[in-house]
């Protein structure tokens, strides 16, 4: 063995050890991943506008996965078993016109008020994801820079959830209204077809002009249940999507706060 082997080795060592330090996040999630049948492929870290973010990596169907499984990982709770099944899952914003791509909708519970059905949903990290763009960087720097607070409301005449509306709380109130909702009217308009999809609609000012100033609407489909498995046709139109209309550009998620011992909060 040459005389300098042992010196090699310790630098290797030393070199691996660093590299896993570094990056014990993806470790473990791809550790995690691997024992229940997928594989996470989340980057570091990565600083984006000064905020910490999970970039996935990867082909478009890849990233699609990672990016679903990690928020389904993150945001599955006691109480989405009461959700309907309809609003369980993670959704592809189609058709909308800013870099929002996927939304978790499984951080909630159900409520109600008089004869309305309430689904809240608590606002939080790993629940939205954006393009991996200058300008997705902007939208997603701009919308999660503050700290995550209150909740959406998703209210429908019954537990049918056909069609109703959205609207934003800046706490735990439902009276607490975010100031942009109370200009119009976002709806939950069910479509036909195979899946589970919404018209997302966008109404301004509709106390004053009812539905006729109608712009930034998309439709909200279903693309995986919150068991992991896929929706079709949803789930493979949006991997055709990102690999044709966003070639070559990745997702990034808000990564979750550090927990009290300061390192970042495991997905599981």
């Amino acid at each position: 063995r040459p005389p300098h082997a042992s010196a090699m080795t310790a630098a290797m060592l030393e070199t691996a050890g660093a590299w896993l330090l570094a990056n014990w996040m993806t470790v473990a999630l791809y550790a995690l991943g691997s024992l229940v049948g997928f594989v996470l492929l989340i980057t570091l870290e990565v600083e984006i506008r000064g905020m910490t973010w999970y970039r996935a990596l990867g082909t478009a169907a890849e990233g699609a996965q990672t990016i679903c499984q990690a928020m389904l990982a993150y945001n599955v709770v006691s109480t989405t078993a009461k959700v309907p099944v309809e609003l369980q899952g993670v959704f592809w914003m189609d058709g909308n016109a800013i870099p929002e791509e996927l939304a978790c909708l499984t951080y909630a519970s159900t409520d109600s008020q008089g004869s309305t059905f309430l689904v809240p949903k608590v606002n939080g990290t790993l629940s939205w994801s954006y393009l991996d763009s200058s300008f997705g960087h902007f939208l997603a720097w701009f919308q999660e820079k503050g700290e995550s607070t209150g909740m959406q409301v998703f209210a429908f005449p019954s537990p049918a959830v056909q069609n109703g509306r959205i609207w934003s709380c800046t706490s735990f109130n439902y009276a607490d209204i975010n100031w942009l909702t109370s200009l119009g009217l976002w709806s939950m308009e069910r479509l036909p077809g195979p899946g589970v999809d919404y018209k997302r609609g966008c109404y301004w000012f509709h106390n004053v002009v009812g539905k006729r100033m109608e712009f930034g609407s998309y439709n909200l489909r279903k693309i995986m249940h919150a068991d992991g498995s896929p929706v079709q046709p949803a789930y493979d139109d949006f991997v055709r999507y990102m690999e044709t209309t966003n070639k070559d550009l990745k997702m990034i998620m808000e990564a979750p706060p550090p927990n009290p011992e300061g390192e970042k909060a495991l997905l599981m």
